[in-house]
């Protein structure tokens, strides 16, 4: 109780005298252990005093207080012990000041305390071992960071009890700060992760030594590879870190040696945007880099966003960073704007170089355990409460072996002063010995065994170990070997490539490759020709049929109203289209140059002739059926198929007239069309010129314009003769509404057809369409005009029966205005007058019918 109140009182009774105490109020548990008191716990809320920087100085009142306790703690909040003196038959504690990278900074090396504390617990289990002594660890956070070591360490020093080793920190840069200052009080430091360059240089650190090797080895394995694969041009990037500096000025002089050519060299801060995008500027395929893993993760999403990772590329890093470091984010300032399964992508097949950290299996180390036994019991120490917040990390395995080289250090030390007889023993060391000093470093430099992490021994301070080679790819291979979620293969198994056909190695450089060109013609394939030439052969087939349906019966009385002869001019048209559509289909892929010429002097005609013959004897139809219906006044009026052939042959002859001046003025012939460069799938380094050979001629805009103007004339007739006998019902004229049907599709197909060939630029494709409209709008136009007659023909052999109600209406008769102007006592009058017209057109009809012999039409209309 008296120490524990004496703990209590200090911030009271000598406040005065502490200068740079940086304020923390938390809640602690302290233990005390105590020969006149039983163990118990007392948890208290207090200010810590004992957290001190540089400047902290105390008053001989302060020290000599101190005498009857010996503290130990941890400044994260980890028990403070209070110990009076040693009981007869207990161990004599030495105490370690010892360093770990708590989450928050560059590196996590946390996870590396509850092995170093293993180690720590199987040292002090050993009989053999320092006997009469136990070691005790006091653990800092240095956060990774220099400022944060530095305060740690004063923190130590400055803080009962006296400790007599450093072992720490896992990270460069507290490490340095720690070694640089530890000697002043002649305490040395074992480092079991940090592996600057810098820490090699004895002026600056002259009693550090490192279970770790220094990073300036990783160089010597990487020119090794780039030699291995025959690598002349690399391109490097760091963090502005001086350790990474250090390491990367090395690899610059080893390049040099080696004749190898440094395309850029890039460093960078927070954002490494800028240099990457140098880096794809000067075309490096082969990139090695030195960065903390947070740095690393911005470094690859935007080398993922500038496309140079992945195949052809080959990124060399560190091989320590922790497992999936791309998918976690320890600060907001490292959020990157990839996803995760973009990281993946992009850290794939990246070549990491680090240290050995687990030794052969096989072989028995100084702790009688192999390195997979260590695993196990660290894997189950992780399961333990007090450890649920540390994770698995590999450099644990070098903390631990650091922990040995203390103790065998320790050891031997304490054989040496008993041998000499000294009356000083290890727990006699103060920071005032500089000869228990030399004697540890003296003993430390032939420090040598197995270690979990392999063979352990110095040179100048920096391990003399075994150096490995990882490449990250996604699963592990078969040969591979996984442990702690990672996967490792030997260096005689040979690399893999990502995506390279028969593990081809990735180039060095963008290679200057000799492009071949192959021109290509583009045509119309033939099985699309023949396709489309059965489907015209089946619609040849088909007016075939109807033709001589027409020609059988001619003289039955429906088909005979119908005007057959004009039905075959439509049927003659029709098969002049047909015909086209095969001999647009012919290109210079399947025939000879002179062979496209002549279609495409035929083809022309052929479409323009079979357009007007078929749908001009349509119109002609069309617009009897108008002249008949749509009269006022009545009289006689004789339309013969003669007249609406002569019609048809005015178009003709109009048409013909267009076609042959086109002809001789502008005449056919062939050009090439050279389309867009394409890469040839099927041999490497080739491109491929596609051309089309095509049909023009001079000014051949206008001449289109000439006949299509034409033609568009002539369906625009056509539609309003269609809408002008919509509402006609005239039996006998019985095809003057199926003719209006098939003028609406023609005209609607036709400008849907037309606008969307403007827009098609490949041959077969727009061959393909315009073949399909044609077809499609002249197999309907048949169907439309013939089907109905057959239907008539086999229902009505002798002709369907004429009956006497019929009437006629049309837009342009004006019987109902005409009605309004009547009064209603002549109503009845006009009513009379109206059935009498009907009698004689349906008399004009019959008369018709019995003097004609082709279908001609005379009607009588007299006024009465």
């Amino acid at each position: 109780m008296r120490c524990l109140l004496l703990i209590l009182s200090l911030k009271t009774v000598f406040a005065d005298e502490i200068k740079n105490v940086t304020p923390e109020s938390d809640t602690r548990k302290f233990t005390t252990v105590s020969p006149e008191f039983e163990t118990w716990n007392v948890t208290s809320s207090v200010s810590s005093m004992l957290t001190v920087t540089e400047g902290f100085r105390y008053s001989d009142d302060f020290e000599t207080n101190l005498t009857c306790a010996a503290l130990c703690s941890k400044c994260s909040g980890q028990d403070i012990f209070v110990e009076n003196s040693k009981k007869p038959g207990e161990k004599i504690q030495l105490y370690i000041s010892s360093y770990y990278e708590g989450p928050g900074g560059g590196w996590d090396g946390s996870g590396c305390v509850p092995a170093i504390e293993m180690a720590f617990d199987d040292i002090n289990a050993r009989s053999d071992i320092l006997p009469q002594y136990e070691l005790r660890a006091i653990w800092n956070d240095t956060k990774c960071e220099a400022g944060s070591g530095s305060r740690a360490l004063f923190d130590q020093l400055f803080r009962e009890p006296t400790k007599i080793m450093i072992l720490g920190g896992g990270c460069s840069p507290p490490a340095e700060a720690i070694a640089s200052t530890a000697h002043y009080w002649n305490l040395i430091t074992v480092a079991y992760g940090a592996e600057s360059p810098a820490l090699s240089n004895r002026k600056f650190y002259p009693y550090l030594y490192r279970s770790v090797s220094p990073a300036t080895v990783y160089n010597y394995l990487r020119i090794r590879l780039l030699r291995e694969y025959g690598w002349h041009r690399v391109a490097t990037i760091h963090e502005n870190r001086e350790h990474f500096k250090l390491s990367m000025d090395h690899m610059h002089d080893l390049l040099k040696e080696a004749n190898i050519t440094l395309v850029t060299s890039e460093s960078f801060f927070t954002n490494p945007r800028n240099q990457i995008e140098n880096i794809k500027r000067k075309d490096a395929k082969i990139i090695i880099g030195n960065m903390f893993e947070d740095t690393a993760r911005k470094v690859f999403c935007e080398a993922y966003k500038e496309g140079i990772t992945g195949k052809g590329y080959v990124w060399m890093m560190l091989g320590w960073y922790e497992h999936k470091f791309w998918e976690k984010s320890k600060h907001a300032e490292d959020i990157i704007d990839c996803t995760a399964k973009e990281m993946e992508q992009a850290v794939d097949g990246y070549i990491g170089t680090t240290g050995t950290l687990l030794n052969d299996p096989a072989i028995s180390k100084v702790a009688n355990i192999t390195s997979t036994e260590y695993i196990s019991r660290l894997k189950l120490r992780l399961t333990q409460p007090e450890n649920l917040k540390y994770d698995f990390n590999p450099y644990g395995a070098t903390g631990y072996d650091g922990a040995w080289i203390i103790a065998l250090m320790l050891h031997e030390a304490a054989l040496v002063l008993e041998e000499r007889n000294a009356t000083k023993r290890l727990e006699d060391f103060t920071y005032n010995d500089p000869e228990m000093r030399d004697l540890f470093f003296k003993i430390l430099a032939d420090v040598q065994f197995e270690g979990v992490s392999g063979p352990i021994s110095f040179i100048n301070g920096d391990r003399i170990g075994v150096i490995q080679l990882e490449q990250l790819q996604t699963g592990c291979l078969e040969g591979w070997v996984r442990y702690a979620n990672d996967c490792y293969v030997f260096m005689e198994s040979p690399l893999t490539w990502i995506d390279a056909e028969d593990n081809e190695v990735p180039l060095d450089h963008t290679p200057e490759i000799i492009i071949t060109y192959k021109r290509v013609q583009s045509g119309i394939p033939s099985y699309i020709f023949f396709i489309m030439c059965a489907m015209a052969i089946s619609g040849g087939i088909l007016a075939l049929s109807f033709l001589s349906f027409n020609v059988k019966f001619r003289q039955q009385k429906n088909v005979k109203m119908s005007s057959p002869n004009l039905n075959n001019v439509i049927i003659a048209g029709s098969m002049l289209i047909y015909s086209w559509v095969g001999v647009s289909g012919i290109d210079n892929t399947l025939v000879s140059d002179w062979a496209f010429s002549l279609a495409c002097q035929i083809r022309m005609w052929l479409l323009s002739i079979g357009f007007v013959l078929a749908f001009g004897a349509m119109f002609s139809k069309t617009w009897r059926v108008y002249r008949v219906a749509t009269f006022k006044k009545p009289k006689r009026r004789i339309i013969t198929d003669q007249q609406l052939l002569l019609h048809v042959t005015i178009l003709f002859v109009i048409d013909v007239i267009i076609l042959t001046l086109w002809q001789v003025i502008s005449p056919w012939y062939l050009a090439t069309d050279q389309g867009f460069e394409r890469d040839d799938p099927n041999v490497a380094n080739q491109k491929l010129l596609p051309y089309v050979d095509y049909c023009t001629c001079s000014w051949i805009t206008y001449w289109f314009i000439a006949l299509l103007g034409f033609k568009g004339l002539l369906l625009i007739f056509g539609m309003f003769l269609a809408w002008e006998i919509r509402k006609v019902q005239i039996s006998a004229l019985n095809d003057s509404k199926l003719i209006g049907i098939s003028v609406y599709n023609v005209v609607i197909l036709c400008t849907i057809g037309g606008a969307i060939s403007l827009i098609i630029d490949d041959p077969s494709t727009l061959y393909i369409f315009v073949a399909s409209i044609v077809l499609f709008c002249t197999t309907l136009t048949l169907l439309t005009i013939f089907i109905p007659k057959i239907i008539s023909v086999y229902k009505y052999p002798e002709g369907q029966p004429i009956s006497t109600m019929k009437s006629i209406t049309a837009p342009s008769v004006s019987s109902s205005r005409d009605t309004k102007e009547l009064s209603d006592s002549n109503s009845n009058v006009e009513n009379v007058k109206l059935r009498k017209r009907i009698i004689q057109l349906e008399d004009a009809l019959r008369k018709a019918l019995g003097e004609g012999s082709t279908g001609d039409i005379n009607l009588t209309m007299t006024s009465d």
